[in-house]
């Protein structure tokens, strides 16, 4: 009786393993070309030091540091607000040295 249920057990588990991919696909369960979802872009930014004080006169450097979480590497735009423009004008530029402007 055991290897009865187990034959039985198995032919079952063969037909779903062949005939179920084709019936979800069939109720469009399933689609054609099968594409994964794609992991959502999401980034991390840091500023080092957290504060600093300056007086008038003085200059001062921040290294701002931008690592990918998920995702595909895209390009990321960096800006500063909250800036007196008294207090002059400010600019980035990236590792390599190259100069990057920003919109004045």
């Amino acid at each position: 009786m055991a290897t009865r249920l187990r034959t039985v057990l198995l032919i079952v588990m063969l037909a779903l393993a062949f005939f179920l991919p084709g019936l979800l696909f069939y109720f469009g369960i399933l689609s054609w070309p099968f594409t994964p979802a794609r992991e959502e872009f999401d980034f991390s930014i840091g500023a080092s030091p957290t504060s600093r004080t300056v007086t008038a006169g003085q200059t001062t450097n921040y290294s701002i540091s931008v690592s990918l979480i998920s995702g595909s590497t895209q390009k990321v735009s960096l800006s500063l607000s909250g800036m007196p423009s008294s207090l002059g004008k400010y600019s980035f530029s990236s590792q390599d040295g190259n100069s990057i402007l920003p919109p004045f």
